[in-house]
């Protein structure tokens, strides 16, 4: 995703859209697929910079870790921001940083969340509770140092 400054408001400009995946080359197991990235970004030059915040979502299709059924599993990136020189640039390129957010965000297995009663709701077959509660099977990695920086 490229973005041209000298195009660019001086107040900035909102943009939102879907972007194809395959350019971003996102890792693919056998099964799995990408569906449109959708972004929600704000891009404003402060100075000699250029910030872009905002929000990316990724939905990738793939089989539940639990049931084998097909499972989509969007990688949401709330707080996508990245800073960059601008003096002397006519475009930035998000490529990189987008992708790069991406694949930081995979979970380790993707799985379908059970009912109370332990139903699957793909399948409708009752599993036990997963033993291993831990963060990467949650898919929440980062929460332990999103933590520090709330302090």
């Amino acid at each position: 995703m490229k973005i041209n400054l000298r195009t660019l408001p001086e107040e900035g400009q909102f943009l939102e859209g879907e972007l194809d995946p395959a350019p971003y080359e996102l890792p693919v197991e056998e099964g799995e697929s990408w569906g449109p990235i959708r972004y929600a970004l704000q891009v404003q030059l402060i100075g000699e910079e250029c910030l872009v915040m905002g929000k990316i979502v990724a939905p990738l299709k793939a089989p539940c870790g639990r049931c084998l059924e097909p499972l989509t599993h969007d990688i949401k990136i709330p707080g996508f921001q990245h800073s960059f020189p601008a003096e002397g640039l006519e475009a930035i390129d998000l490529t990189l940083q987008i992708r790069e957010d991406i694949v930081l965000g995979l979970p380790l297995v993707v799985r379908c969340v059970l009912g109370t009663d332990g139903k699957c709701p793909i399948t409708g077959k009752t599993h036990a509770a997963a033993a291993d509660n831990s963060p990467m099977l949650r898919g929440d990695i980062w929460g332990a140092l999103d933590k520090l920086k709330e302090k």
